[in-house]
């Protein structure tokens, strides 16, 4: 855990200072998590990896694929924000077609997103797709 912390800190420009800012922690906390002095508990797990992009998993080491952490929040904000565009894009839809193959679109990343997975379907393969529908 120790080095990813510092990985990603380090990825994004953060100092340990900034961090433990952003994390509403001491800056010696985060320097004893990337020393490996100590580990964070399970909510200061989940704000890491919430404020440095990844899931929990990928700091403790459980899997390779950093993703981003999605708390239910940010779930609702990525939804509402995809339904609305493909409401508003499927009015456009010159056929009905293409409006279906948007909505069945819109159905795959909102299912990626309640899995807190990556997006399934890259949104540069959605307009590809609505170029050959």
């Amino acid at each position: 855990m120790k080095n990813r912390i510092k990985e990603c800190r380090q990825a994004l420009g953060l100092s340990q200072n900034q961090l433990a800012f952003k994390a509403k922690m001491t800056t010696s906390a985060i320097a004893n998590y990337e020393s490996g002095v100590t580990n964070p508990t399970i909510q200061r797990t989940e704000t890491l990896a919430e404020i440095l992009g990844v899931t929990p998993g990928y700091l403790i080491g459980w899997t390779n694929r950093k993703g981003e952490y999605l708390t239910p929040r940010k779930i609702v904000v990525k939804v509402n924000a995809l339904i609305d565009y493909f409401m508003d894009s499927s009015k456009q839809a010159t056929n009905e077609r293409q409006a279906q193959a948007r909505f069945e679109l819109a159905a795959k990343l909102m299912e990626g997103y309640a899995r807190n997975d990556e997006l399934i379907i890259p949104v540069k393969e959605v307009l590809i797709h609505e170029t050959h529908s």
